[in-house]
């Protein structure tokens, strides 16, 4: 064993510890980003199809009735193609567009800090094990050479399963909260 062997157990284990504790933190965070924002998805929802969707559809297929009643042997098909109809379908695909934003922000926000909190957990197993490599020290041959690459794997793990989840979740709360803002904005009554 390496002279100092129990303190750098403790120190290993404190650390993985306290990992485990930022893993326990985010997984809250997970519960807790759904329960904040899950909410705000099925208003906006409905509010986008109350607002926007609802009476584009409406005007859409009294446009295609009094269309169709006019040329009565021409199939929807050729009616819709028209470029008078091609603005609705322009507007109502736009409007889907922006559903589809707030529920894919909302859903990579969720995947991103689920990424983060399984980062920290992996991250304090891999410190945990640093233990194992202490006990054994003097029958690995290249002993430093081994544990130099555990650091960099280690380094690499915080890089790719840590820092970068927790820059996707920043970078999609950031769209999700800008993509309800602008939803709010373009359903606000005029004059308001």
């Amino acid at each position: 064993m390496i002279e100092g062997f129990w303190q750098a157990f403790a120190a290993i284990t404190a650390l993985a510890v306290f990992f485990l504790y930022l893993c326990l933190h985010f997984w809250r965070g997970v519960d807790e980003t759904k329960r904040n924002y899950q909410e705000d998805v099925r208003s906006m929802r409905a509010k986008i199809e109350s607002t926007r969707y609802v009476p584009l559809m409406g005007r859409l297929h009294k446009n295609i009735n009094d269309a169709a009643s006019q040329s009565e042997n021409q199939p929807i098909e050729e009616i819709l193609s028209r470029p008078d109809f091609m603005e609705s379908i322009r507007s109502i695909s736009m409007v889907l567009k922006d559903i589809d934003d707030i529920n894919s922000s909302y859903h990579n926000m969720i995947a991103s800090c689920t990424g983060c909190w399984k980062g920290f957990l992996g991250l304090s197993f891999l410190i945990l094990s640093t233990n194992f490599f202490l006990f054994f020290d003097n029958l690995i041959p290249n002993f430093e050479a081994i544990v130099g690459l555990f650091v960099y794997t280690i380094l690499l793990h915080i890089v790719f399963n840590i820092i970068r989840p927790f820059r996707k979740y920043t970078k999609s709360k950031g769209l999700f909260l800008q993509k309800i803002e602008e939803v709010l904005l373009e359903i606000k009554p005029k004059g308001v």
